[in-house]
C-alpha cells in the first residue's frame, strides 16, 4: 500500500475542516485504515468499511471514551443516569412516535408555514445572515413545536443554541458554551416538570410521563430534552446552510430544481450524500479488528468517516460531483442499522420543503464576506453565512 502521512488527517486542522474531500480520496485509495497516533484515533474512510462498522455495534460500540473533543463536556450525556433498561426502551418509544414515516407527514403544513415565514423575513431584509434567519430558524422552530416549547420562547432558545458554539475549532471550550447549556437544560427541566403536572399533546409531556413499574426519569429530563433539541437542530441547520452554498456554487443544479427536472426528494438525498452534515462519528472497539492487513486493537477509538464514505467512487461514479439528478442509492448520512437516526424522516421533510422553497424564492444571490463554519470537528455546517440578493 502506498504510504500516506498518517498525521495528514486531523479533523481539527482548519484546512481539513474547510475542505476534507481531496484528503478523503487519498485515504480511500491509499490508507483505508488510518492511525493518527498523535490524536489517538483510527479512521475508516471507505463506504463498505464504514457501513459494516456502523451496523456492527457489538464490535464498534458507542459509550464512554468516544469523545475526541471537549464539546462533549458541554452537551453532556443527557444526564441519563437511570439504569433501568426497560425504562430506556419506553423513552425511545416515546421519542420515535412523532418521528415515524407515518407521523412525520402530518408536520408538512406547519413546516411549510415555518419556511415561508423564515423566507419572508430574509427577503424583506434584502438578505442577511442565513444561518440565523433560515438554516437554524427552520429546524429550531420545527422541533420546538413538536416538543411543545412555546413559540414566544423560540428566539431565546435559538440564541442559546448559537452560544454553544462560542469557541474556536480545537481550542478549549470557554465558560460561555457551558453557561448556555446549563440555561437550556434548566429551562427544559422546568418545562418537563410543568408538563408532568399539566400534560399536553406534545413530546415533552410524553417523555415526562415515561414510566416502568413506578420508575421514571426525574432530574435527567432536562438533559434528555437538551440532547433531543440539539440533535434535531444542528444537523438539519448544517444541511440547509450547505445547501445554500451548494446551490450558489452550482447554478445549473439550482436551475434543474427550479424547472422541475429533479424532485425535491431526489435533490435532498444527493445533498445529504454530497454534503453530509456529520462528517465523522467515533466508536470504541470491543475486540481487535483485522482490516486491509491492519489490526485495530481492542479499546481503540475509531472515527467512521461518513463524509468520505458518501463520496466513495466504488459506490458512486464521479462521487465528488454534485448531481441532483443522480439515481438515489443508500448513503450513510443518517447512519444505518440500530444506529439509524431516529429523526431522519423529519430532517428529510424539513430539507425538501426548505431547499425547494429557497431555490424558488431566492433564485439569484451572492455569498458575502465573513463566512464561518461551525467550530465542531465532526460537523460540516455554518455559524455565519451572509448572503445578498443579486439583481
Amino acid at each position: 500500500m502506498d504510504d500516506v502521512d498518517t498525521t495528514l488527517y486531523d479533523p481539527f486542522s482548519p484546512s481539513v475542516h474547510r475542505d476534507p474531500f481531496p484528503l478523503y480520496r487519498r485515504l480511500r485509495d491509499r490508507r483505508p485504515v488510518l492511525h493518527n497516533a498523535s490524536r489517538g484515533f483510527w479512521a475508516l474512510s471507505r463506504f463498505a468499511d464504514v457501513r459494516t462498522a456502523t451496523c456492527d455495534w457489538r464490535t464498534f460500540a458507542n459509550g464512554a471514551g468516544t469523545d475526541l473533543d471537549q464539546f462533549g463536556d458541554v452537551i453532556g450525556s443527557g444526564s441519563v443516569l437511570n439504569p433501568d433498561p426497560l425504562l430506556h426502551r419506553q423513552l425511545k418509544k416515546a421519542v420515535r412516535k412523532p418521528l415515524t414515516t407515518t407521523t412525520v407527514p402530518r408536520q408538512e403544513h406547519a413546516i411549510r408555514d415555518i419556511v415561508t415565514r423564515a423566507l419572508d423575513s430574509l427577503l424583506a431584509a434584502g438578505g442577511g445572515e442565513t444561518t440565523v434567519e433560515f438554516a437554524w430558524q427552520v429546524p429550531t422552530a420545527t422541533i420546538s413545536r413538536i416538543l411543545g416549547i412555546p413559540a414566544a420562547d423560540v428566539p431565546d432558545v435559538k440564541t442559546l443554541l448559537f452560544q454553544l458554539y462560542d469557541r474556536r475549532l480545537g481550542e478549549p471550550v470557554g465558560p460561555g458554551p457551558h453557561r448556555a447549556a446549563t440555561r437550556l437544560r434548566g429551562y427544559l427541566q422546568e418545562l418537563a416538570v410543568e408538563r408532568r403536572a399539566r400534560p399536553k399533546e406534545d413530546l415533552i409531556s410524553a417523555i415526562a410521563e415515561v414510566e416502568h413499574e413506578g420508575n421514571r426519569f426525574d432530574e435527567e429530563l432536562g438533559g434528555i430534552l437538551f440532547l433531543l433539541l440539539l440533535a434535531a437542530t444542528e444537523t438539519t441547520a448544517s444541511l440547509l446552510g450547505s445547501a445554500v452554498v451548494a446551490l450558489h456554487d452550482h447554478p445549473d443544479q439550482r436551475d434543474l430544481l427550479n424547472r422541475g427536472k429533479v424532485t425535491p426528494e431526489g435533490a435532498v438525498e444527493e445533498l445529504l450524500r454530497h454534503q453530509a452534515p456529520i462528517q465523522n462519528h467515533p466508536r470504541i472497539t470491543t475486540r481487535p479488528v483485522e482490516l486491509h492487513g491492519t489490526t485495530i486493537p481492542e479499546g481503540a477509538m475509531v472515527l467512521l468517516l461518513y463524509g468520505s464514505a458518501n463520496r466513495d467512487e466504488r459506490v458512486w461514479p464521479d462521487a465528488d460531483i454534485l448531481d441532483l439528478s443522480r439515481a438515489p442509492r443508500p448513503h450513510l448520512t443518517f447512519g444505518d442499522g440500530v444506529h439509524l437516526c431516529v429523526g431522519a424522516w423529519l430532517a428529510r421533510l424539513e430539507a425538501q420543503i426548505a431547499v425547494a422553497e429557497f431555490a424558488r424564492r431566492v433564485p439569484r444571490y451572492e455569498i458575502g464576506a465573513g463566512v464561518r463554519r461551525l467550530p465542531i470537528h465532526s460537523t460540516r455546517g455554518f455559524i455565519n453565512l451572509p448572503i445578498s440578493f443579486a439583481a
